[in-house]
């Protein structure tokens, strides 16, 4: 069964519905990948592949959730710090979708929301069961948010993949399963749902890995050859994102992000001239 894909797709490029073989290759790989990363030493990571649902919906994708968030716990203010008193919560949000394209058929994601939140935990809370709350949450404050999408349709002029600070990006009643928030008030304010801040390509794997490597002093013992591999097992986004090549004459020029979200395939000269090395 087919199902209508929003974002922008080039006229060579088909898109297919994913078996229940592609789903338990895919259901598999992101289970193996998550066994890995739970097992990093110098990080205390937590959650459960059992917190990853992933679901084969009638439309023939598949998508990656989770109803609850997994944590990196206990790390510093500062990069490089594995030990201090900042939480992080993270939750992803993928759909995968089949494509044709190339003369060739695979998984693509083709959307992708991942949340990362970012909490003070007070450390009497951290340490002394009295001192949590009846519930036995732990008293925390939400620092800082975001999430990390990657977008195709332009028509709130999305670049392809852009972070954007939200303060709720992880609703506060998800968090309220593990944390008594103490500025609930702050989270729960409007803030402008802008700039959007074009990106690397992150999906769920990808800001891992940028958590991962903030953290952790030895990053290649931390994100190994196994991972390496497991993480070639899992989706990508589509190839024709990054087409045209973003590099012009050696230089990284920002508003292709811009240009290739209209599915343009060329830079204006005047941009090539200008930005060109």
């Amino acid at each position: 069964m087919g199902h209508d894909v929003t974002m922008s797709i080039p006229d060579a490029a088909e898109i297919y519905g994913l078996d229940s073989e592609a789903y338990g290759n895919i259901r598999e790989s992101y289970i193996f990948l998550w066994n890995l990363l739970v097992g990093i030493g110098g990080l205390e990571i937590k959650g459960s592949d059992d917190d990853l649902d992933i679901s084969h919906p009638p439309d023939d994708t598949v998508t990656v959730k989770s109803d609850s968030v997994f944590k990196i716990k206990g790390v510093g203010f500062e990069a490089g710090q594995s030990a201090g008193p900042i939480d992080i919560c993270f939750k992803p949000d993928l759909t995968i979708t089949g494509v044709e394209f190339d003369g060739r058929r695979f998984p693509v994601i083709e959307s992708s929301a991942t949340a990362v939140t970012y909490l003070k935990v007070d450390e009497r809370g951290r340490a002394d069961i009295e001192y949590q709350s009846e519930s036995n949450r732990q008293p925390a404050k939400v620092l800082s948010a975001f999430h990390y999408d990657f977008e195709m349709d332009t028509k709130e002029r999305h670049p392809i993949f852009h972070t954007q600070y939200e303060p709720s990006s992880i609703e506060l009643g998800i968090l309220a399963e593990d944390y008594d928030i103490t500025n609930q008030s702050q989270v729960t304010n409007s803030v402008p749902n802008h700039p959007r801040i074009p990106t690397a390509p992150l999906d769920f794997t990808g800001v891992l890995c940028m958590l991962i490597h903030e953290h952790v002093e030895e990053f290649d013992s931390a994100w190994p050859n196994g991972t390496l591999n497991a993480v070639k097992r899992l989706p990508t986004f589509p190839p024709w994102c990054f087409r045209p090549n973003p590099m012009c004459d050696g230089a990284l020029v920002p508003e292709w992000w811009y240009f290739a979200a209209r599915n343009q395939t060329q830079f204006p000269e005047e941009i090539v001239e200008g930005r060109g090395i």
